[in-house]
């Protein structure tokens, strides 16, 4: 996985403003533990065009956090994003099955 985020770094600084080279990114990041900087890259991707992979990845990243209400925010957007486009969708059963386990859960760390 290092060498793996070690490569996207690379081909990222010839293409700053790709967003699926974000996402892909920033996925990497979280699975070796830079969850800081994957929520980063996440966010400045979701600046350049809306994405239900970016918001999947935020909403499992807030849930390894423990910020459930928030991670319930993004997987509805993630839904809404997905419904609307066949070129950016995650599979809706996966949005789906953690949509009911964690809906109506609190969250006081936004």
């Amino acid at each position: 996985p290092e060498e793996a985020v070690k490569l996207l770094r690379g081909i990222w600084t010839a293409r700053p403003n790709d967003p699926v080279l974000l996402d892909v990114l920033g996925l990497a990041l979280w699975r070796v533990g830079e969850n800081a900087e994957a929520k980063q890259l996440l966010e400045e991707r979701l600046t350049l065009r809306p994405g239900a992979e970016a918001n999947l990845f935020l909403a499992e990243i807030a849930l390894e956090e423990g910020r459930r209400a928030t991670a319930v925010a993004r997987l509805n957007s993630a839904r809404e994003i997905a419904e609307q486009s066949n070129n950016d969708s995650p599979p809706l059963d996966a949005v789906d099955r953690l949509l009911s386990e964690f809906k109506g859960d609190g969250d006081s760390n936004p």
